[in-house]
């Protein structure tokens, strides 16, 4: 299936899904731009929702040229940034809506 097919085929699943509802999508590797693009593009820009984007491999600041560069509002995105990655001074990037981990195991919880 190629990137086309693969955002048509997702784009039908997602207006199955119901208002008011937390989702998490965890996407493979080979398709994951496609896919990313379609879930986002899908609630931001379709149904003009906001959201919480989770990054651990590419950091906050680039995710959102990225998303301008698709023409979807990164304002409408709130970052949590685990990629743990600092400009040359070691001074954090910081989006505008953004937190920062310092690594993905902080995303975790512990129960007693």
């Amino acid at each position: 299936m190629n990137d086309a097919e693969l955002g048509i085929k997702l784009s039908k699943e997602l207006e199955k899904i119901k208002n008011k509802c937390v989702y998490t999508f965890v996407l493979s590797p080979e398709n994951y731009h496609a896919a990313n693009g379609a879930i986002i593009d899908h609630f931001i820009k379709k149904q003009n929702k906001k959201g919480i984007y989770v990054t651990l491999n590419k950091p906050c600041n680039d995710m959102s040229v990225d998303l301008k560069s698709r023409n979807i509002d990164p304002s409408k995105l709130y970052f949590i940034d685990g990629t743990g990655k600092t400009n040359g001074g070691g001074e954090r990037l910081l989006a505008k809506k953004a937190a920062h981990i310092s690594a993905a195991r902080n995303l975790l919880l512990s129960c007693p």
